[in-house]
């Protein structure tokens, strides 16, 4: 599956991209999965970036899923903030943004 970049999660730093790809080149995907709603990435844009040069497959969490896992309904949580991305994901506890690096601002 093609993974697409959310516009505001472009990767703009070549030497992180270029770093991380000669990491994930010698010791495969580290760290926590890519987010993502569908097709569309949430989280990690340079790592996905890395991937893609690196050639190695990309790790990724359904945000639906990880709204479940906090025992909250992704599709009523959306319906109250006006389905705006960055209002949807600050419901979610600061214990799973952190662990998955999300910060939509």
């Amino acid at each position: 599956m093609a993974i697409n970049y959310m516009t505001y999660h472009r990767p703009d730093d070549t030497a992180k991209v270029a770093a991380i790809a000669a990491s994930m080149a010698a010791d495969g995907w580290i760290g926590s999965p890519v987010v993502v709603d569908g097709e569309q990435a949430l989280t990690g844009a340079h790592r996905l970036a890395a991937a893609a040069v690196a050639e190695i497959e990309v790790e990724t969490v359904e945000l639906r899923d990880l709204f479940e896992e906090a025992g909250l309904d992704l599709d009523e949580v959306a319906a109250t903030c006006d389905w705006d991305l960055a209002d949807i994901v600050s419901q979610l506890p600061s214990s799973v943004k952190a662990e998955y690096g999300i910060d939509l601002h």
